[in-house]
């Protein structure tokens, strides 16, 4: 395991894991389940909307668009979509709409400026399908969305956190090591779950870029 740029790595997470969670030694397979866990954990962050990873905006052309536009790699969701004229940097918000809506437009490639977009997460990289498809060479939307760590992208071994959501993570993994060590101790892992909400609802509060925490394992 390497020590990351901010001083604290995977076996940092681990100890201070096992410490809150009783202080015990912690065994080779309680390492495997920590990663486990660590995996679980941050997909669960990710499915409840909590924005643990990083905001990027990209700009993209609709020169020749067929109305669906690729998406950079490894984003989890797109937040905000806007139709942009570049020549006289008109912006105008986009509408998201749900998969059924799109199903029901009759003509999919009709031309004009863009103001309804949904997000096609159907393919293993998700496409975004806009309505109308633009009809001049200098439009373009700019996306904003929320890229997932690579890791997560292609499961590698590193683990990219954002350090405002450090506390939240570790007491997370302290609370699934106290689940699954014997014996089971209902009193520690209520404490656990209620500091676990505490952390969890700060991080929240406060997500906005800053530091972020690799974990190479």
């Amino acid at each position: 395991m390497s020590v990351s740029d901010t001083g604290f790595d995977f076996a940092d997470l681990v100890d201070e894991a096992s410490a809150r969670a009783g202080g015990e030694s912690t065994t080779a397979a309680e390492i495997i389940g920590l990663r486990r866990s660590l995996r679980v954990l941050t997909e669960r962050w990710a499915a409840s909307g909590f924005n643990s990873w990083r905001v990027k905006t990209t700009r993209v052309g609709l020169s020749g668009a067929t109305g669906e536009v690729p998406l950079p790699h490894g984003v989890d969701d797109v937040i905000v979509v806007q139709a942009v004229n570049s020549n006289s940097n008109n912006i105008s918000s986009m509408r998201r709409i749900p998969a059924s809506a799109y199903g029901q437009l009759t003509s999919k490639t009709t031309k004009g400026r863009p103001s309804q977009w949904w997000l096609n997460r159907l393919n293993e990289r998700p496409t975004l399908k806009i309505f109308p498809i633009g009809d001049q060479q200098n439009d373009t939307i700019e996306i904003q969305y929320v890229e997932r760590p690579d890791q997560f992208a292609r499961y590698t071994d590193t683990n990219d956190v954002a350090g405002r959501w450090l506390e939240c993570l570790v007491m997370g993994m302290a609370l699934e090591l106290a689940r699954k060590r014997p014996p089971y101790n209902e009193g520690l892992i209520q404490r656990l779950k209620m500091e676990y909400g505490e952390a969890e609802v700060i991080a929240q509060q406060n997500d906005r870029d800053r530091a972020r925490y690799r974990f190479r394992m």
